[in-house]
This record gives C-alpha cells, sequence and structure tokens, in this order.
C-alpha cells in the first residue's frame, strides 16, 4: 500500500507540476514546410476571432522537444560553436505561454531586425556563460550562425525537457521571415473559456483558405502528458496489484477468522458437555 501511494504521488506529481509556463487553454496546430505560404498570413485573422487571447508560433512542443542551435559568445574562438537547446519562435509566444522576463524585454515587432539582432536567453544560460545576473547579461553578444546578434531579455527558468532532466540553460531565437517555411511547424493559440466555438471559427477560416490540409490540433497539457503515460501505466497496474493483494489478504483474514471461530465453537461446546459454565 506505501509502495502503490508512493507510486500515484510521484505520477501525479509528474502532471500537476509547475512548468514554467502555462500549458492549459493552449491549443497546438501542427503545420509544414508547405503550409506556411497560406498559415502565416493567416494568423492575424486567427488573432482577431472573439476568445483567442495570444497567439504565436515555434519550431516544436515546447516541454517535450526542441533542436540543439550553435552559440559563439565572448571568450570564444570565432570560428568555434557550442550547441544549446533552442527554440525558433515568433513574437506572440511570450503572452501565449505567460513566460516570466526577469531582465529585459522579449521580441518587440516595432523593433527593426528583431530576427538577426536579438536574442531571449533562460537563468541558467546566464550561469552557464558567466554573467554575474540577468541585468549583466543584457546587450551581451551572443552570435548565432545567423549573424552577430546580442542578448535582449532573460526569462525565467521553466521545463523545457519533461521533468526528469533538470533544467539547464536554453535560449529563444527569432525565425527570420525567408526562413519561415523551415522552422513554422507549431501554432500555438491560447483560448480564453470555451474552446470548441474558438476551434470551429479557425477551422472555417483555415478550410476557406485550403482544402489541400486538413486542420489538425492537440492542446498542449495533452502533448506534454503523453510523456508520462509509462508512469501512468505503472501506477495503474501497482494500483491494480495493490488491490488484488488485499483482496487476498481479505479473504485470508476471512479464512482465519472462519476456521478460528469454528474451532472456538467446538471447544465451548465440549466446556459446557462437561458442566462447564457460561
Amino acid at each position: 500500500i506505501i509502495g502503490t501511494v508512493f507510486v500515484r504521488r510521484q505520477f501525479d506529481a509528474l502532471r500537476s507540476a509547475d512548468l514554467g509556463f502555462q500549458k492549459e487553454n493552449v491549443a497546438v496546430i501542427r503545420t509544414r514546410a508547405s503550409m506556411s505560404d497560406f498559415i502565416y498570413p493567416l494568423l492575424p485573422e486567427i488573432r482577431n476571432i472573439s476568445g483567442v487571447q495570444a497567439i504565436g508560433f515555434a519550431n516544436d512542443i515546447i516541454g517535450k522537444a526542441h533542436n540543439a542551435h550553435e552559440l559563439n559568445y565572448e571568450g570564444m574562438p570565432k570560428d568555434q560553436w557550442k550547441y544549446f537547446p533552442a527554440l525558433i519562435t515568433g513574437y506572440g509566444m511570450k503572452d501565449v505561454l505567460d513566460l516570466k522576463m526577469v531582465a529585459g524585454r522579449w521580441y518587440d515587432p516595432s523593433v527593426p531586425r528583431e530576427d538577426s539582432l536579438s536574442v531571449v536567453i533562460n537563468e541558467q544560460m546566464v550561469k552557464e556563460i558567466g554573467w554575474s545576473s540577468p541585468e549583466a547579461a543584457l546587450g551581451e553578444r551572443l552570435n548565432t550562425p545567423g549573424g552577430s546578434e546580442h542578448v535582449i531579455g532573460v526569462v525565467k527558468d521553466f521545463h523545457f525537457d519533461p521533468l526528469f532532466r533538470p533544467i539547464g540553460p536554453f535560449f529563444f531565437d527569432m525565425c527570420p521571415a525567408d526562413q519561415l517555411p523551415l522552422w513554422f511547424r507549431c501554432v500555438y493559440v491560447r483560448i480564453h473559456g470555451d474552446p470548441r466555438p474558438v476551434l470551429a471559427a479557425i477551422q472555417r477560416k483555415w478550410e476557406a483558405a485550403t482544402q489541400e490540409f486538413p486542420f489538425e490540433y492537440s492542446f498542449l497539457d495533452s502533448e506534454l502528458e503523453a510523456q508520462y503515460k509509462p508512469q501512468g501505466t505503472l501506477a495503474t497496474l501497482v494500483t491494480g496489484f495493490a488491490i488484488l493483494a488485499m483482496i487476498i489478504a481479505c479473504m485470508g483474514l476471512y479464512a482465519l477468522a472462519a476456521f478460528s471461530t469454528e474451532r472456538r465453537t467446538r471447544e465451548i461446546g465440549i466446556r459446557n458437555v462437561l458442566g462447564a459454565r457460561p
């Protein structure tokens, strides 16, 4: 029973842990490179649908998968690179995920050349590189293959990997306009209230824009919980075996009690025959 309680609590902790970003009420629409031509212009129309709080895009499912991208920073030879986990993203992801800024700012569409000049990192990246504080990291050079970029913001640490792994350094890089077909993979939509009419409205706009690709979506919290399916299966099996063990134990106790009662009944009968008083 103790082991079962422990396993169930571990599984519940995986499902309910604070990831450092909001995963609830976020729909994820999967896309492909050949779809970017009509989807990217569709984003402003989706944003104007009643019930849509925020919209953004990235190249993968945050908290589940990501690529590793090369960086070069102060103190490294210019022809050398170090690989760090990262998401290629757009302007709206901070609002969609409710990421917390501890220093600086997120990408701003009113600032020119954000896609080639700006990088947003997490707190662990600050420690990894050796900067004294998030504020001290602002403006520091953090080059990518896209060119000479600088840190414009530091986000509070969040779980960009499954919870089995500790939080490490991570960064967001802006998707250049000429590389949208390469990195435009997941559209994130934060929904307020009942998601069904909102998703139905999005589907209507989608189908008006194309009949070639079906409208397919999932919810971010479901995507992340699916990572722990083996742990859920283990918890279910352990619970089932624990219940079975309790049933067998109760049957054994009942049999023992019945045997003891029968034996005591015979003993009392013999005593009464021999003249013992009750």
